[in-house]
């Protein structure tokens, strides 16, 4: 493939690796991925930010992705 050729998700993805991000989240919405399940919902990306994995305080959940690493706005599993 042609460097020109990258599809979006890699250009993401690549993006989020070389700033020190763990995933893309979307505040509002309680949605978001991380680096290994990334943009794999429907949803549109638009609103979608860069992230930082953080601990779940009410331990439903393994991690929580969030737009700041004190702010949670993804849960995942």
């Amino acid at each position: 493939m042609e460097k020109d050729q990258i599809p979006v998700k890699e250009i993401v993805r690549q993006y989020l690796v070389r700033h020190g991000y763990d995933g893309l989240c979307a505040d509002g919405y309680e949605c978001g991925c991380d680096l290994k399940h990334l943009m794999h919902c429907a949803f549109n990306p638009r609103n979608c930010r860069p992230g930082y994995k953080t601990g779940d305080p009410s331990g439903q959940f393994l991690y929580l992705i969030g737009s700041e690493k004190e702010k949670q706005c993804l849960i995942q599993s």
